[in-house]
């Protein structure tokens, strides 16, 4: 769980120092606002279905609010919800970062719960 943790903060701090501009899901993302975030990645996906990089962020949002209720119902709803989300990203992603991020994510996320 840990580990999981510690990979989800490195990626982020990455992204953050990749790039100069934080779309509104990113912002919400890091500033500790999943709920926000998936609201912000559903509606990307809605207008884009092949956004892998929205699949992604919203992911680790859900990841983040399976940390945030530690009840057994909503892990087990909000990590489904990231799992879906993380294999979207791999079977849509062309940028082979995003691909294996996720499937490190994934990986790790399956080996925790």
């Amino acid at each position: 769980m840990k580990t999981l943790l510690l990979l989800f903060t490195l990626i982020i701090f990455l992204a953050i120092l990749a790039t100069a501009y934080v779309k509104p899901d990113q912002q919400y993302l890091y500033s500790g606002e999943p709920d926000l975030a998936i609201t912000e990645c559903t509606q990307a996906i809605e207008l884009d279905p092949s956004n892998a990089g929205a699949y992604y962020n919203r992911a680790c949002a859900y990841l983040e609010l399976a940390q945030k209720w530690k009840s057994m119902v909503y892990t087990r709803v909000y990590t489904e919800a990231a799992r879906r989300d993380f294999e979207k990203c791999i079977e849509l992603s062309k940028n082979p970062h995003l691909t294996q991020s996720a499937k490190v994510m994934l990986r790790e996320m399956i080996e925790s719960y």
